[in-house]
């Protein structure tokens, strides 16, 4: 049986694990990738649809909107980060601080210090389209590792 993530900080995971072969967050031992990905694949094809891809991350990205204002800033991307790391890291973990220094400003589109829904979504589309190493539309766990480790797509 398969842990349950139940959501927290697991949009922001994978979003993270695709769209940054670096992120600390990603490589933190113990980090479940494979189990993210299991989450996501919803029809259990064994690939990401993005269809999958973006349902996955629209559950998650409510629950890691902790003031339910609908867009994540500093604070409730790094305690999304430390919720989703299984190896017990706190928000200001300079793990978590490395990954928002490096990923914040990339999903900040507008600089207003805010991560919209709209903005995550738009990064989450570009992360998928760089793990898509073969074109097909479709992305597998080796091309997701293959991302993390600096070696999908346009990396």
């Amino acid at each position: 049986m398969r842990k349950q993530w139940k959501g927290q900080g697991r949009a922001l995971a994978l979003c993270l694990v695709a769209g940054l072969g670096l992120s600390a967050v990603a490589t933190a031992k113990g980090l479940g990738v494979q189990e993210l990905f299991a989450q996501a694949d919803s029809n259990q094809d064994g690939s990401l649809e993005m269809a999958e891809y973006r349902h996955f991350l629209e559950l998650g990205f409510a629950q890691d909107d902790a003031t339910g204002d609908g867009s994540l800033d500093r604070h409730e991307m790094a305690q999304a980060m430390a919720r989703a790391s299984q190896v017990k890291l706190s928000a200001d973990a300079p793990q978590i601080q490395r990954a928002i220094t490096m990923t914040f400003p990339m999903m900040d589109a507008d600089g207003d210090g805010q991560i919209s829904k709209a903005e995550s979504l738009r990064y989450a589309a570009e992360s998928f389209k760089a793990s898509d190493a073969d074109g097909d539309g479709r992305v597998t766990l080796q091309e997701l590792l293959a991302t993390r480790s600096g070696r999908g797509r346009g990396r």
